[in-house]
């Protein structure tokens, strides 16, 4: 998710919330879990053209968050690394199944 927001609706006269999103996929057509850590892989999805792109949703649309984990490589990360431009950075992604289910209270 990169923003949330709201717009004032005149029609109906109130606020709509809403939130930008881009959108992630599994790496082939037949996907499966990852045999060494058991979480699904994905990656952010592309058009035809490289661009990935990204869509303006209701906030009632969203059925629950998701604790994305970087697929890391080898080697060392660069110091000029920030949590900004996280989901930039890797190509593809885990879905942390383990996560706590009352994470998301935190946000509260």
């Amino acid at each position: 998710m990169w923003l949330l927001f709201s717009y004032f609706d005149p029609y109906h006269d109130k606020d709509v919330p809403c939130a930008l999103v881009t959108w992630f996929i599994h790496q082939d057509d037949n996907p499966e879990c990852d045999e060494v850590t058991r979480m699904w892989k994905l990656q952010r999805e592309q058009s035809i053209d490289g661009q990935h792109p990204i869509q303006v949703i209701h906030l009632n649309t969203i059925l629950h968050g998701a604790h994305l984990l970087p697929c890391y490589g080898k080697g060392f990360l660069p110091v000029e690394l920030k949590y900004t431009n996280a989901l930039d950075t890797w190509i593809s992604y885990f879905v942390n199944q383990f996560i706590d289910n009352h994470a998301h209270e935190l946000l509260t």
